[in-house]
């Protein structure tokens, strides 16, 4: 099973963001520059995974939403596992 660390304080904006995200997921990231395509090759995943979504810092709120989608996708993809850390 592969793990990946995603830190939310490492983004200034939310394009910069989805963009790594699908990278660091090796999704397709053609055009991979907001959350509803960022959401839609998420939900394509289709090998298990566990995804550490981590927030040290406070982060600008239009990133706050990339949370929310990382939610829904483990709720909605039984491949993925969340693991959320603060601090």
């Amino acid at each position: 099973m592969n793990k990946v660390r995603i830190t939310l304080d490492d983004y200034r904006n939310l394009e910069e963001a989805c963009s790594n995200i699908a990278l660091k997921l090796n999704l397709e990231n053609d055009g991979i520059n907001d959350i509803p395509s960022l959401q839609e090759q998420l939900m394509k995943i289709s090998e298990d995974i566990v995804i550490e979504l981590r927030q040290i810092n406070t982060i600008p709120d239009e990133l706050l939403s990339l949370q929310r989608v990382f939610e829904d996708l483990q709720q909605n993809n039984d491949h993925v596992y969340l693991i959320r850390g603060i601090g």
